[in-house]
């Protein structure tokens, strides 16, 4: 588990005094285009799985959003496997062939890459931030940049894992907001934001990625409905994904570990496991 550390509590978290109990996982609509923005590229099919199969099943419009390349410190090998990852387990979910195409990216100006699974509506983005690590500190390989540090000030732009581009802290809102206006999405599923991101042991670039989806929600405005979810704490509250959710959750979550060589597999007695078996709710607007 060399991608990731992270913070083991247990029972419910405490934020800002209060305490946050684990909520049942709400069932997504079956309808409308749905926008997932999601700081690495395996946090869909760990926390927001499996409302994410949901969509996959009732053929929505999905469009995945990643804002870090999650690499980690290392080089291209690594993130483009990671993102060869995804675009298989995508496949594999909607029960296709692993066909993708170059579409536009929507957003004038900027050169990230983004992709249609032929003959389906889901589609994925990378925007290529480094990974932070789990405390933001970032890694040596790119600078020490990461996507906390450009949402709370402490740097002014962040460079991109390829070399290709960068982004000021409006310049990630603004784009955000252009993909949401682009693919015009009813639902927008991100990862936790309120309190801080240590208050539920959660990774900085999750929580950062969160507050810049919101943001750019908020500068969307088109009537969508915004939905968070927790990450690492859940592993210690009830399992509530079993049957026919777990099994697909699990097959797409192990299709996915093929691709990266810091997880690895059997996993099933690890914490991966335990997320597995678990999907909770943070927040709604």
């Amino acid at each position: 588990m060399t991608r990731r550390t992270f913070v083991r509590l247990v029972g419910a978290a405490a934020v800002g005094g209060a305490v946050l109990h684990a909520a049942a996982p709400a069932a997504r609509a079956a309808d409308g285009p749905v926008m997932v923005v999601v700081a690495h590229t395996d946090d869909d099919l760990l926390f927001l799985s499996p409302d994410i199969l949901h969509v996959v099943q009732a053929n929505q419009p999905l469009l995945l959003v990643y804002t870090t390349a999650g690499e980690a410190g290392e080089g291209s090998d690594y993130w483009q496997s990671l993102e060869e990852g995804i675009r298989s387990t995508y496949a594999q979910i909607a029960g296709t062939d692993n066909s993708w195409s170059d579409l536009p990216n929507g957003v004038p100006g900027r050169s990230f890459s983004r992709q249609g699974l032929d003959g389906t509506g889901i589609e994925v983005a990378f925007l290529h931030i480094p990974d932070g690590r789990t405390d933001g500190t970032g890694t040596a390989t790119y600078g020490y940049d990461s996507i906390i540090k450009l949402w709370d000030g402490r740097i002014d732009t962040v460079g991109l894992v390829d070399g290709s581009d960068y982004y000021g802290r409006d310049d990630l809102i603004s784009l955000l907001t252009a993909l949401m206006v682009d693919f015009a999405p009813t639902q927008i599923l991100t990862q936790t934001w309120p309190g801080a991101y240590t208050d539920t042991g959660d990774h900085s670039d999750h929580w950062a990625t969160a507050n810049f989806a919101r943001e750019a929600s908020h500068a969307y405005a088109a009537g969508q409905s915004l939905t968070g979810y927790y990450a690492y704490i859940i592993g210690d509250w009830d399992e509530n994904v079993s049957g026919d959710d777990l099994d697909a959750k699990t097959a797409a979550f192990t299709n996915f570990a093929g691709y990266d060589h810091n997880i690895g597999v059997p996993y099933a007695q690890d914490t991966y496991g335990l997320w597995l078996k678990r999907q909770y709710i943070s927040a709604t607007e």
